[in-house]
């Protein structure tokens, strides 16, 4: 993937909108946490258990709108497939077109998160003016290449076709840890989804099906996974999490409570425990830190 991306970014550099005086603002997101994972042994990460990275982040905004986005990781996910320090790196034309390195778009980008190397387009069918995101990407041999589209946007269904599909360590975290991504050569040719998301008050649940076909590896199963995410935020206090997943493989069942409780206006303590059917009990103790 480096080689691609390497291509990638000298295409981005050579367009002419890049002789323009853009504005540029800086950002980060830290989110280091300390797992305990049984056996009395614990981990260190400067990510947490659901994929979500620590980053350093750069916009640059252009007069005529368009914009050039940059995600750097401060670490990468262990046994990760994607081998590059940069997480997203794409121009875009904000809800019309970008090109680049991002995350593909399928549901509600908290199951399947897959970043690859392409362009995507935002579009309307002509059938009731549904809206239409959809991308083609390649990141090259036994690694994600096809096309990936979501139709609608809330409720909405989300399809793939192509190759090694779900690979990503920031994949399918609700039933598995990053670390235990399959890894290159592996994933799905098929993928299927539908998410919806409701809300009321401070309250607020997001329900999503996906389904993942014709595996590469013959030993490997299809796979479907079913999530409720259900939140709650206190008036002047901490956001708390519950999201439960059921998948069809082994079977698996899920369980993973958090709160995000705010210590000051950009730090955040997030204590989380997951239980699931095949590992018991787990304890993790995050913070964010918005910069």
């Amino acid at each position: 993937m480096n080689r691609l991306l390497a291509a990638a970014t000298a295409t981005l550099l050579e367009l002419p909108v890049i002789a323009q005086a853009p504005a540029v603002s800086f950002s980060a997101d830290l989110t280091p946490q300390v797992r305990f994972d049984g056996e009395g042994k614990t981990r260190f990460r400067l990510y947490d258990d659901t994929g979500e990275l620590s980053r350093v982040r750069m916009n640059l905004t252009f007069d005529n709108g368009l914009q050039i986005r940059y995600f750097q990781k401060l670490a990468r996910i262990d046994h990760d497939t994607d081998d590059s320090g940069t997480e997203e790196f794409y121009l875009e034309d904000p809800n019309r077109w970008s090109i680049g390195k991002r995350y593909v778009p399928f549901g509600s980008n908290r199951m399947l998160r897959e970043p690859a190397i392409g362009a995507s387009a935002k579009v309307f069918l002509p059938i009731a003016d549904f809206p239409l995101q959809i991308a083609a990407f390649d990141n090259g041999p036994r690694e994600q290449r096809g096309v990936a589209g979501r139709i609608g946007e809330n409720p909405a269904v989300s399809f793939f076709v192509g190759e090694h599909f779900g690979i990503a360590s920031t994949s399918l975290t609700q039933i598995r840890f990053p670390e235990e991504a399959p890894g290159e050569g592996r994933g799905y040719r098929r993928a299927f989804g539908a998410d919806h998301t409701l809300g009321a008050g401070g309250w607020q649940a997001v329900l999503e099906y996906v389904a993942l076909r014709q595996p590469h590896r013959a030993g490997d199963s299809q796979l479907d996974v079913a999530s409720l995410l259900i939140t709650y935020q206190f008036p002047y206090g901490p956001l708390v999490l519950m999201d439960v997943a059921v998948a069809s493989a082994e079977p698996r069942t899920s369980i993973r409570w958090s709160a995000q409780i705010p210590v000051e206006k950009n730090l955040f303590l997030v204590p989380s425990m997951r239980l699931t059917s095949a590992d018991g009990w787990r304890a993790a103790l995050s913070m964010r830190i918005r910069l």
